[in-house]
């Protein structure tokens, strides 16, 4: 599980943690989570978090469970609600009170599915991108099955029991809330066969061998690929036309599940699969064309101040014709079609493209990641190693850094400056990349945090990055590394931004690299193993609690980088 997982404990007596969900969930995670659990009580309303013992999860939450639908409505929106604000990635359920809980597996699904739906309604959420309901008891199972698959327009597919996943996934994007179903047009006109003759036994003799001849011709396939729900309307159309060319009925269902149905006669059946998998082939390589130019380089247009990358396949396209240009050293402009459909009409010369209709013209930048990517939002540096750019207060970058800061800090902002330090700013993305190779992405958590410093240190900041070499200054609570806060808030503390001679006082806005974490304890000088089996395997940084962390400490200085610099009053 990427994100949390979700387990139900019922009530405050420990004794209620021998039955159901709780007693499979307690004899995984080991003797420790129990333990802590010992330890504390459950609020009436609220919820507990610990560590994930022996589950392959980041956290494992606890709640006090009544059989109650209304109950169990509000505690999968508190739930969701708590999952993105802690910025996990998914959830999973168990489906409430439908064991031990003795309740009514439709009511339950029906609940829950209500909370979800709402939950995903009214919050949007930003960094919790999929839902699970894990089912054990087949009957159970098949219950939530039918109606989370009614809710969302889908025919019910006819599983065995051994093909029985036990997991319906929700996803939280609005944008694949309902299936999409695209149809071949009707090519063929129905065969009526009219049988008439003497007896009763003749006819249904006759009519018997009309279906089995039909039978042993009549095909329907089903291909299920998950590249189907990414098809462009062009490769839809490519596909939807075969049922025309061969008389084959196609459906084409884009959604939970994608997939392309074909029914007809059993060798136009057959062609028609050949050719679709030959679409489906030629569509997996020409992604792999466009991810494979992503990584190497990245073409963006300047919009309200901003850079925005292109898309995938427009990204190589445009690479495409300027590597053509490049060695012909054509000077015409170039022709392309944008993601949403728009002409764009390219000139490499002056870097910029041409909206046609609207004759807008948009600023373009060329980044070769194989020289070493920077932002695009990155000023031309022209051979220097440092540079600190003021910000336009009237840019959107400005606003998206101010807004960062004044979500909870009250302080007036004086200036914002950009640090664009190409050494230290290298050295971060190979420490990020590191991380990835040794946790996986999920697990990565590059997050903004902010530091408090003075205007002493700053100057040293932007050349050398933060130093764990100077920790303690202000306190070593969780650790004695480089200390980093969720809130500005809390950074524009005097302790921490403290005024130089004129008032002013000085914080960053860092990228930070928290990969996996645990809870610091004052004296320590790293992070502690993340198992005893292996002493090698270390969590990436401290925090001050497991849970929604205040403070965040790292030990190696490469896991942060002075992005913006904030002069304040």
């Amino acid at each position: 599980v990427a994100g949390a997982i979700f387990a139900v404990v019922g009530n405050t007596v420990m004794e209620k943690l021998k039955q159901g969900v709780a007693a499979a969930m307690f004899a995984a995670t080991g003797n420790t989570i129990m333990q802590k659990l010992k330890q504390g009580q459950i609020p009436q309303s609220g919820v507990v978090c610990t560590e994930p013992g022996n589950l392959s999860c980041k956290f494992i939450m606890h709640v006090n469970f009544e059989n109650n639908l209304d109950y169990i409505k509000k505690t999968v929106t508190s739930v969701i609600k708590e999952c993105d604000n802690g910025l996990f990635t998914s959830v999973s359920f168990p489906a409430f009170g439908t064991g031990q809980g003795g309740m009514n597996s439709s009511q339950v699904a029906t609940a829950m599915f209500d909370a979800i739906a709402s939950a995903v309604k009214s919050n949007s959420p930003t960094y919790l991108a999929t839902i699970r309901i894990v089912i054990l008891e087949r009957a159970v199972y098949q219950i939530f099955k039918d109606m989370f698959q009614n809710r969302y327009g889908m025919n019910a597919p006819k599983n065995k029991w051994s093909s029985f996943p036990g997991i319906l996934s929700i996803s939280t994007s609005k944008h694949v809330s309902a299936p999409v179903i695209l149809e071949s047009p009707e090519s063929f006109n129905p065969a009526v066969f009219n049988i008439m003759g003497g007896p009763d036994s003749d006819v249904e003799k006759a009519k018997t061998k009309l279906e089995t001849i039909f039978q042993e011709h009549y095909k329907e396939e089903i291909i299920t690929d998950s590249k189907i729900s990414t098809l462009k309307p062009r490769q839809d159309e490519e596909i939807l036309a075969l049922g025309t060319k061969y008389g084959v009925r196609i459906t084409i269902e884009k959604g939970f599940i994608a997939r392309i149905r074909m029914q007809g006669v059993l060798k136009d059946v057959l062609q028609v699969i050949k050719e679709v998998h030959v679409i489906l082939y030629t569509k997996q390589q020409k992604d792999q064309e466009e991810r494979m130019t992503s990584t190497v380089v990245q073409w963006y247009y300047a919009e309200q101040g901003q850079y925005i990358q292109f898309k995938p396949e427009v990204n190589h396209e445009i690479e495409t014709k300027y590597e053509v240009y490049q060695t012909k050293k054509d000077h015409q402009l170039v022709h392309i079609t944008s993601s949403e459909g728009q002409p764009l009409l390219l000139d490499f010369d002056k870097k910029e493209a041409m909206i046609f209709g609207t004759k807008q013209k948009l600023k373009l930048k060329r980044t070769d990641k194989k020289k070493g990517e920077f932002p695009p939002q990155w000023d031309d540096m022209n051979g220097v190693s440092l540079m600190v750019q003021q910000l336009d207060p009237y840019s959107a970058e400005y606003n998206e850094v101010a807004s960062e800061f004044t979500k909870t800090a009250k302080e007036r902002i004086l200036k914002i400056e950009r640090v664009q330090n190409s050494t230290l700013y290298q050295a971060y993305m190979a420490k990020r990349e590191q991380i990835i190779e040794k946790n996986g992405p999920h697990d990565l958590m590059e997050m903004r945090l902010f530091h408090g410093t003075t205007k002493e240190a700053c100057s040293g900041i932007n050349l050398h990055g933060f130093n764990r070499n100077f920790s303690g200054q202000n306190g070593v609570c969780y650790g004695n590394g480089v200390y980093f806060a969720a809130n500005a808030s809390y950074s524009a503390q005097p302790k921490y931004s403290k005024s130089d001679t004129s008032g002013q006082r000085y914080m960053y806005l860092a990228r930070v690299l928290a990969g996996r974490y645990t809870e610091g304890k004052q004296g320590m000088r790293m992070p502690p193993p993340r198992s005893e089996s292996n002493p090698n395997d270390r969590y990436d940084s401290l925090v001050d609690r497991i849970y929604q962390p205040v403070m965040y400490i790292i030990f190696h200085d490469d896991q942060a980088y002075p992005e913006y610099l904030i002069t304040f009053q």
